[in-house]
């Protein structure tokens, strides 16, 4: 197998419209203010929840933990219902519309991920994979 980096996205925090960061006209939030609110997380071996906890626990904080749930449309909804604030990635909430808004974890820099592609070795490679993959390698 090779492992190939195919982009990056960025995680962004995700609340209800009405939130009041939002009325206060805010772009961002820093984990401190996160942190005090209640939290919709997805289930443990979510790679956006792991990159979060591991982004908090580097800045020296402890995340709490309100509810979790198992799911995209699960985290939208909880959040949609003013459960508490989740977290999502730029690129998922280009592809659908969800009534919610985002906010830019810790400025100035943000909070980003790695996304990767993992392919058989060319000589392993059926033609479907192969039309797949030049599907991916195609601009939009």
């Amino acid at each position: 197998m090779e492992l190939e980096d195919w982009g990056e996205d960025q995680l962004v925090a995700i609340l209800p419209q009405e939130h009041h960061w939002l009325r206060a006209g805010r772009g961002w939030v820093r984990w401190e203010e996160v942190l005090a609110e209640p939290i919709v997380w997805r289930e443990p071996y979510s790679g956006i929840r792991r990159r979060v906890e591991a982004a908090i626990a580097r800045a020296g904080l402890r995340a709490r933990y309100s509810v979790e749930v198992t799911g995209v449309e699960a985290l939208r909804d909880a959040v949609a219902a003013g459960l508490g604030i989740g977290f999502a990635s730029v690129e998922a909430l280009d592809k659908v519309r969800w009534p919610l808004a985002s906010l830019r974890l810790e400025p100035p820099h943000g909070l980003f991920w790695t996304l990767y592609l993992m392919r058989p070795q060319a000589d392993f490679q059926s033609r479907a994979v192969r039309a797949f993959l030049d599907l991916l390698a195609t601009p939009d």
